[in-house]
């Protein structure tokens, strides 16, 4: 499981904490959606799905969706557990939803008995602990459990809710799906075996596989059959194996992947077999037909975890969201309404206009101050890392955005997007530059690009030795074009760069003020060992504030976006925060919640800063609001990192004293009176959640930094 790359594993921390979130105001309703992990039916339709403890349900066939998390607010450690939902029957009948861990590095099991009201917490069997772990419930309420340590697996059993386990059978294999028939037989594939247990008998066994039926790609139940998917054909069987009848399709099937097949209870199936493009075709094979007919030809995405429920209906959970189909895979519709889950990568207003584009590699539309989003269906397929990697208005109702298949460009106001010829091969980097004179700058690998025609052509102005790699691009207000590349920072002279700074990490963005030409700098560190690091220049280069970031436990978490004011104030987006550097070097940073979760960055015509987040597009509206003092009086913190009370020594005054504290955007959020005892004052941070701040101590000139860990 994951979000969407190994890479952005971190990127995601839900919470619901308070705190800072007041300050940020959403310019539009959320974009719903998001890549669930899986999603489950009970055994009365209602739909639940989960990413780690992450969970949400429908009980309208995924129309609206609601959260009911086992644990508020859910950290970064509770999105990446891999945890299953599993349905059983307790005593008296009592129906239970578990989520189990799926690996040996998650101890607890969460249970409702309430579809997700209230949950408990118990701690995982002995017979479970340390075991890759797959929990399934049957029909009469039975669960199976499958726990592979590091020479076998074991099938254990449970009549009680879980509460207790019983030893049935040993396995080579960890079966990755479980498939149950209506007269209470069970089907698994262990090792390309097809194993067998009936339920009156509680004991496993092989049946017989067809002549060609190896190996096994996927198996399900429809009714009373059983569908088996080998390599080369599609079987079936009515009598638990003892004869089967191959199928055959109406068209040609790919079997590069492992195809998906989902059964329904009049015995029909449905497949999804998908093609290299990452399109997939969808086949129906009716309860009385030996021929699949095909549904859908080139569905734009490949299929995961598709399960059935009811007499017709089908979903799986797509990158974007729950995809729905409730005519055997012929129609499909997104159903997302109710999940905040989607990380929004990069947006562009224009007007009342937003066009948002998710890490994913989906194409949003919607307005300022409007109640919903059009998700783009009209544009070229774009998947993998950051397959979608900035975007830009360059014209009333035109904009560009760079991928990794090319230029992608609209007239429409973003209702459909075609590639421009000649960029297909163009390796993008991560954003675009629109200047001052109305042309657009990009770079690529290895050379600066331009168009003077609103991104219809490109040529190189400057190109490098394959051998050097350029980053990001900014232009300051009097057009220049500064490069980050390797470690520096360079300007674009003619067709060459100009060294003019350098910092110790590689560096990711080039950055620049809108309207101060001699602000700019530059951002480094991405997947650095842990450490970030930043130069702003206020007077055109002649003088640096450089700094030093330190991510706590050795993290190499990617920077996600920066932007510079006028005035000098940095600010960094990355996947445990939000960090503000001012002027004078002096560094806070937000930490990220789900009501706090910057990604990308913009600032408006007022310096006002934008981002989007998670399924959220905001803007803060107070602006930086940290005055700093030109005369710095030493202090000292202890401890550090500090909670409930920390103490700031060095004050020069032995009068009460106002102590504000302030967050990465200078906003204030915390402020007592003090008075100090031998140059020491105590200060009370539990309200704080855990991140830096600044303490501005009354107006004496005097600050201190505070690392807070609530």
């Amino acid at each position: 499981m994951r979000f969407f790359t190994t890479t952005f594993a971190l990127c995601f921390i839900l919470a619901t904490v308070g705190g800072l979130a007041q300050t940020w105001t959403p310019v539009s309703s959320p974009i719903y959606g998001g890549q669930l992990d899986e999603i489950v039916v009970d055994d009365e339709g209602t739909l639940f799905g989960n990413i780690g403890l992450f969970v949400v349900k429908s009980t309208d066939k995924g129309l609206t969706w609601t959260s009911i998390s086992p644990k508020k607010p859910l950290g970064l450690e509770d999105m990446n557990v891999d945890a299953r939902l599993a349905f059983l029957r307790g005593p008296f009948n009592v129906k239970v939803a578990a989520l189990y861990p799926t690996t040996g590095d998650f101890t607890e099991i969460y249970t409702t008995f309430d579809g997700g009201n209230t949950w408990s917490t118990s701690q995982v069997p002995v017979q479970f602990q340390g075991a890759e772990l797959f929990v399934a419930g049957l029909s009469n309420g039975k669960g199976l459990a499958f726990a592979r340590s590091t020479n076998s697996t074991v099938v254990l059993s449970t009549n009680d809710g879980g509460q207790s386990w019983a030893f049935e059978a040993g396995f080579d294999e960890m079966p990755s799906s479980i498939h149950e028939s209506p007269v209470g037989i069970t089907y698994v594939v262990d090792n390309g075996l097809l194993i067998r247990r009936r339920d009156a008998e509680g004991a496993w066994s092989t049946i017989p596989l067809p002549e060609g039926g190896t190996p096994i790609q996927n198996i399900c139940t429809a009714g009373s059959r059983l569908y088996l998917v080998s390599l080369d054909s599609v079987y079936s069987t009515t009598n638990e194996g003892s004869t089967w009848v191959s199928t055959t399709f109406d068209s040609p099937v790919a079997t590069f992947y492992p195809r998906q097949i989902v059964g329904f209870p009049d015995g029909g199936a449905v497949l999804f077999s998908q093609f290299e493009n990452n399109l997939t075709a969808v086949y129906r094979l009716k309860n009385d037909s030996l021929v699949w007919s095909t549904r859908h030809d080139s569905l734009p995405t490949g299929v995961r975890r598709p399960i059935s429920f009811g007499e017709n209906n089908i979903i799986f959970p797509d990158d974007a969201g729950p995809l729905f189909s409730d005519t055997w895979g012929s129609e499909w519709t997104m159903r997302t309404q109710g999940i905040l889950l989607l990380p929004i990568w990069r947006f562009a207003i224009q007007g009342t206009s937003i066009i948002a584009v998710s890490f994913d590699g989906s194409i949003y539309r919607g307005q300022v101050g409007g109640s919903s989003w059009d998700i783009i269906p009209d544009r070229p397929l774009a998947s993998g890392d950051f397959p979608l990697r900035d975007i830009v208005d360059v014209a009333p109702s035109t904009y560009l955005i760079n991928s990794n298949r090319g230029m992608f460009r609209s007239e429409n106001d973003g209702n459909s997007w075609g590639i421009v010829a000649g960029t297909e091969n163009d390796v993008y980097q991560l954003n675009l530059c629109k200047r001052r004179n109305g042309n657009i700058a990009v770079t690529t690998r290895n050379a600066v690009k331009l168009s003077t025609d609103l991104g219809l052509t490109w040529a190189p102005i400057v190109t490098v030795d394959d051998t050097i790699r350029l980053s990001g691009i900014a232009e300051t207000a009097d057009g220049t074009l500064y490069v980050a590349s390797e470690q520096g920072l360079y300007r674009v002279d003619g067709p060459t760069l100009t060294s003019v700074h350098q910092l110790n990490v590689p560096v990711g963005f080039a950055v620049a003020a809108a309207s101060n030409a001699q602000v700019f700098g530059v951002v480094g560190g991405s997947e650095n060992e842990g450490r970030l690091e930043f130069a702003v220049t206020l007077d055109g280069g002649s003088t640096w504030t450089s700094r030093t970031f330190d991510i706590p436990n050795g993290l190499e978490p990617p920077i996600l976006d920066a932007v510079l004011t006028n005035t000098g104030h940095l600010f960094v987006s990355y996947p445990l925060g939000l960090i503000h550097m001012t002027p004078m070097g002096t560094i806070t940073s937000e930490p990220m919640t789900l009501q706090s979760f910057s990604v990308g960055l913009e600032l408006d015509a007022e310096e006002n800063l934008l981002r989007s987040g998670i399924s959220i597009i905001e803007k803060n509206e107070q602006p930086v609001s940290v005055q700093e003092q030109t005369t710095v009086i030493s202090t000292s913190v202890y401890p550090t990192p500090g909670r409930d009370v920390v103490r700031i020594a060095g004050i020069s005054t032995t009068l009460p004293i106002s102590i504000r504290i302030v967050n990465a955007l200078g906003v204030s959020v915390a402020e007592q009176i003090s008075t100090a005892d031998n140059g020491v004052v105590a200060l009370d941070v539990r309200s704080l959640p855990s991140g830096t701040y600044t303490a501005i101590i009354g107006t004496s000139g005097q600050s201190a930094s505070l690392v807070i860990s609530n």
